[in-house]
């Protein structure tokens, strides 16, 4: 099992956190970064197309 932060270890909001294993992979916490955040939020494509 390897567990990766994309996004959101040092902010609130907006964390992208995923867990995968070698059959699957799931993300957790796809919220939107707080109104103000100079964060981009990734688009839903960009989402699809990370790697493990």
């Amino acid at each position: 099992m390897k567990i990766t932060i994309h996004r959101g270890a040092n902010q609130i909001g907006g964390c992208i956190t995923e867990i995968a294993t070698k059959d699957a992979n799931t993300f957790i916490d796809l919220g939107s970064n707080l109104p103000g955040s100079d964060k981009t939020d990734y688009s839903a494509d960009e989402v699809r197309t990370m790697q493990v």
